[in-house]
């Protein structure tokens, strides 16, 4: 994470993989106030060693609870990172925005590229400003 961000508040969303582990390090490492929302099933590596104040682990349906929760704690900035799978949308079990989410996607659900571009545009339709994870 480059030094753009370092007046940020930072929620990672935190999916598989080394990737959102290392970002919570450079956030560290910098001093960036961050807040961890650990994908339950897929994230929960990411916040071992961390006070409890500095993450949640929720579903990947919980999109509504996630956006109030970064929300209520001022975070501005969002960035997505590591990997998930669905196998069945309604495994999910997705709150409001999130079923509103996946309805508007329709068609669409299986194409990775679309599935991006809509969740980006429904983070930004929060107030977030999606960060890449560079």
């Amino acid at each position: 994470m480059g030094s753009p961000v370092a007046d940020k508040r930072v929620g990672i969303i935190a999916g598989r993989g080394h990737l959102p582990l290392a970002i919570r390090q450079a956030c560290e490492k910098q001093g960036i106030p961050f807040y961890v929302v650990a994908l339950k099933g897929f994230g929960e590596h990411v916040v071992e060693g961390l006070d409890p104040s500095q993450f949640s682990i929720l579903r990947l349906g919980q999109g509504g609870t996630i956006a109030r929760l970064l929300k209520q704690k001022n975070y501005t900035h969002m960035v997505l990172a590591g990997g998930v799978k669905i196998t069945n949308v309604w495994d999910l079990r997705p709150d409001f925005r999130a079923f509103i989410f996946f309805a508007k996607l329709g068609w669409q659900l299986g194409k990775d590229h679309s599935l991006l571009e809509a969740a980006k545009a429904a983070i930004e339709g929060e107030g977030f400003t999606l960060l890449g994870a560079d």
